[in-house]
């Protein structure tokens, strides 16, 4: 009908990108006027069309001074029409702070089920590695999904994005086994991704439900995590060491003064992820209290709506 999509990523998660087709003989040729606008970073941009043989089997890549000749490897994809007219929409102010979110996801290929964000019933999105989690209590319904972080990365936050789900009953090893996949859309950018599969954590218990023993205070100075990342990266382990209204290095060395009143140790990456998502100014929740364990209990970063609960070191 006039168009080509590109696809790119792989079967979990996908991006298409949709332009126009101009007929040139026996050949297509691809419109990538509005193509490179949405995508300029790409190593082709002196490309002047492409062109596809009768069957698609290859593809051409014309440009000036020279031509590429690649192989087209396609493939039927099942769901592409098998989304449901319901969708679910997320405001453009909370795009970013998904992505923000995603910040926290595990990269522990044997946790797989905490490589995502999850989306719960009750509204809230979480992610979690194990040492840190954040969490945005929001209004959304998503039936408690796991959805990969960079399912969002094509969106700006300029446009709300639409939600669409389908489920796709394939037979593996003589078993039907249920398949959802998710469909975002910005309009100008579409993602199709695959939910990641699994019983995501009860993340609920690692959250403090008694706040009376902890302390809460205002704090900053955590540009310092993003401004003098050397500082700390050269240190092993690479912590920073909150002490005497201070932040300094493993080594004792002062890196800049803070009002903050905690004495604790944390990743240095933890806080450069929580500079990120809040800033440099923060609302923080500790306790000098130890909990069963004999460790510190988790301090609390931002406000009682949207936070990240880090564990000490």
């Amino acid at each position: 009908e006039g168009k080509a999509i590109f696809v790119f990523g792989n079967i979990d998660c996908m991006r298409f990108i949709e332009t126009d087709i101009e007929y040139s003989d026996r050949d297509l040729e691809f419109s990538l006027g509005g193509f490179k606008k949405i995508l300029p970073s790409l190593e082709f941009m002196n490309i002047n069309k492409i062109t596809v043989d009768d069957h698609c089997n290859y593809a051409t890549f014309h440009s000036p001074d020279k031509t590429i000749d690649c192989m087209v490897l396609g493939r039927e994809f099942d769901f592409l029409d098998c989304f449901s007219d319901d969708f679910t929409v997320i405001p453009k102010d909370l795009i970013p702070v998904i992505q923000n979110i995603g910040l926290s996801v595990s990269s522990d290929c044997m946790r797989y089920f905490m490589q995502g964000i999850f989306f719960a019933e009750n509204g809230d999105i979480v992610a979690t590695d194990g040492c840190r989690l954040t969490l945005k209590k929001t209004p959304l319904k998503f039936h408690n999904l796991i959805v990969r972080p960079a399912a969002f990365n094509s969106f700006n936050g300029k446009k709300d994005v639409y939600v669409k789900i389908a489920k796709i009953i394939r037979n593996s090893f003589a078993k039907d086994k249920v398949y959802t996949y998710i469909q975002l859309s910005d309009g100008d950018n579409k993602v199709i991704t695959c939910a990641i599969n699994g019983q995501f954590p009860n993340y609920t218990k690692v959250i403090p439900e008694d706040m009376s023993v902890y302390e809460t205070e205002f704090t900053e100075g955590f540009e310092v995590f993003k401004k003098n990342e050397k500082a700390f990266k050269s240190e092993i382990p690479y912590c920073a060491v909150f002490s005497e209204g201070s932040i300094k290095n493993s080594s004792g060395i002062e890196i800049c003064k803070t009002q903050s009143k905690m004495n604790f140790r944390f990743r240095v990456k933890y806080l450069k992820d929580v500079f990120l998502t809040f800033g440099d100014k923060i609302n923080v929740k500790f306790s000098k209290e130890t909990s069963n364990w004999g460790t510190h209990k988790p301090v609390i970063f931002g406000d009682s709506d949207y936070f990240s609960l880090v564990m000490p070191i």
